[in-house]
């Protein structure tokens, strides 16, 4: 099945579990994109697992380059980026960003180069 994750084509609770490995710093528009993405499989699934890169971690594992992904937003990053093959701009996030995605409380364990939110806690 296709769809965009900002709307997806499933009941409330239609599943028990909703996984996401390192896709929503790839959802654009921005910080409220992300919020849609998440607050939907949060919608679907009764139970949430989702990973993304942490922004805080010095070597960003899309591009490979230390500190990247620190550069201001703008057209030096879009150019370094798009050296490296990527079209478009990642939007990381770090804990706290991250954890205020979600509809509700959630534990995010901050495994070094990677963030892991479960929840509902």
């Amino acid at each position: 099945m296709r769809a965009d994750g900002r709307e997806l084509p499933f009941a409330d609770g239609e599943f028990e579990l909703g996984f996401s490995n390192a896709v929503v710093e790839h959802v654009g528009g921005g910080r409220s994109g992300q919020r849609q993405f998440v607050f939907e499989l949060c919608r679907v699934a009764e139970r949430v697992f989702v990973t993304t890169p942490n922004r805080w971690f010095p070597l960003d594992p899309h591009t490979l380059l230390p500190f990247a992904h620190w550069l201001p937003p703008g057209a030096a990053r879009r150019r370094l980026f798009r050296a490296r093959g990527f079209d478009d701009v990642l939007d990381p996030l770090g804990p706290k960003e991250f954890a205020a995605l979600f509809p509700y409380p959630v534990r995010v364990l901050n495994r070094g180069l990677t963030l892991v939110a479960v929840g509902p806690v």
